[in-house]
This record gives C-alpha cells, structure tokens and sequence, in this order.
C-alpha cells in the first residue's frame, strides 16, 4: 500500500489494514450495486458507507474541538438513543448518490489518518476525556480505543455487513 502520510503509531498501521479490507470489499461492486443492495433494515451498501463516513467525520470534528452533538446535526435530546441517531444520520445522505458517498468517505478517511498518524503513541494512551473536551465524561476509555470505535471497528463490523449482503444478493439481479 502506497501511503500519502507516514505513521508515527501503531495504530494508523492498524487502521489501514482493515481500511484495505474494506476497500477489497467494495471492489468490484457497480455503483449501482452499492446503491440498491439492502440489508433486511433497508440499508443500502451506500448507507452504510455513509454511516462509516459520518462517525469518522465526527471524529475529525472532535479533534478540532466541536462538539459531538453539534456535529451530526441531530436534536440533543436524541443523542443517547443510538439506533435513532443512526437511523437520522442515514436520512440525511439518502438522496445522495453511491458515487458521492464513495468519494466523501475517502476524502474522510485520508483526512482522519493524516490526523492519526500524527499523533504519538503517548498521546494514543491519554484518556480520551482529557483529549477531546467536548465528550461526555463518562467516556472510560484512552484515545487509542476511541479513535478504533470510529475507525477500524467500525470498518471490520460494517465489511462483514457487506460481504453478507454481497454473498446473499442474486448475481442475475440486473445490478
């Protein structure tokens, strides 16, 4: 893999890994694949690829000091109900194209690694309370196991999401 940014830790090593999983996932899927092809809760390959995108913006936006809430633009009173965020944070890319989500977690993930990779391993072991003000406080964990939620974690749960539905989907579908 021909990186853009060297990586002063262990885990941006770790992070492209299973970002390179998930782009040999995505390989060989037509747009319209990635468009059409649902999940059993109706989530398109797109919708979660947004998802991915999202929680890695967050992230970005954390970094530089703006709070969570404010990030995914969603009512603060809503925050602690996961499954209802997700489900608002999927709306707001609905209406966007396969193509544009692609090229917008791309643009995400450099812009997050180039961040990550920058950090040292001990500022990977702080608690992530003292790193990022703006999350709650009872957040237990470093900012290594943070940043791994919203990245490489997240990554490996969604490519096994997707290599489900891509087994699963008829080949003859006309997609």
């Amino acid at each position: 893999m021909n990186d853009p940014f060297p990586h002063n830790n262990q885990l941006a090593r770790e992070i492209d890994k299973d970002w390179a999983n998930l782009e040999a996932c995505l390989e060989g899927l037509s747009e319209l694949q990635i468009a059409q092809i649902c999940d059993a809760g109706g989530w398109r390959i797109q919708d979660h690829l947004a998802h991915i995108a999202t929680w890695e913006e967050i992230l970005l936006l954390l970094f530089v000091g703006i709070p969570m809430e404010d990030t995914m633009r969603i009512p603060w009173g809503k925050f602690p109900l996961f499954d209802d965020v997700n489900q608002d944070l999927c709306r707001q890319w609905a209406d966007f194209s396969a193509d544009w989500i692609l090229r917008r977690l791309r643009r995400v993930h450099d812009l997050t690694m180039a961040k990550i990779s920058s950090l040292s391993e001990e500022d990977l072991l702080q608690p992530a309370v003292r790193f990022f003000p703006y999350i709650r406080d009872y957040e237990k964990r470093n900012v290594a196991d943070f940043i791994r939620a919203h990245t490489n974690i997240h990554y490996r749960d969604h490519t096994a999401l997707v290599h489900k539905l891509t087994a699963t989907s008829p080949s003859d579908a006309g997609l």
